[in-house]
């Protein structure tokens, strides 16, 4: 399966899961050429893909929450940006912009996730308690079985909504994805 993160429109996106998760997109799409800018609450969890790129190895910058600076994202230079800010992250001040990602990181659903997830283009949803995949079977309209089986997904399980579709996947790292990030986790 593939993300589509970068089109010539602003993509708005939310995983509601680990930071392993958020990472392991992050090295993807640097990867992939993107520029990548983390806004973050917990810095120390980015730090080894921090060091990488103080090595020079890819394009990946963290800032502090509300300090990630402009970028002028293009066809040739996309652009992602990781927010990880909490369970009730600050309002963006991100202007949207073409060949643009914006990702939203929320460890768990805090008060503001239904309206965060209704209005993204693209959700990943890994496991939820029972309860939290009942707020998200109405927001993001799953059927019975696809509510149900939220609280038993493995870690390395996500479910990817669009406005139209709904699907499970796992994410298999590559050997050097595994050696830099670990092990697949839920909780960080």
């Amino acid at each position: 399966m593939v993300l589509g993160l970068f089109r010539p429109t602003p993509l708005d996106a939310v995983v509601i899961g680990s930071v392993w998760t958020a990472q392991l997109l992050a090295v993807r799409a640097v990867e992939a050429g993107a520029e990548v800018s983390v806004e973050s609450a917990r810095p120390r969890l980015w730090a080894p893909l921090a060091s990488g790129a103080a090595a020079g190895r890819w394009r990946l910058t963290v800032y502090g929450v509300e300090e990630v600076p402009h970028r002028e994202p293009g066809l040739r230079s996309p652009v992602l940006v990781v927010r990880d800010c909490g369970a009730q992250p600050p309002p963006s001040t991100l202007a949207r912009a073409p060949w643009q990602a914006a990702l939203t990181l929320l460890p768990f659903l805090g008060p503001q996730a239904g309206e965060l997830a209704a209005e993204a283009e693209l959700v990943g949803v890994q496991r939820v308690s029972p309860q939290e995949a009942e707020v998200l079977a109405g927001t993001l309209r799953l059927d019975p079985q696809q509510t149900a089986a939220l609280p038993g997904l493995d870690d390395d399980a996500v479910l990817w909504c669009t406005a139209r579709h709904r699907r499970f996947a796992r994410l298999a790292p590559a050997p050097d994805e595994s050696q830099l990030l670990g092990e697949a986790r839920r909780i960080d």
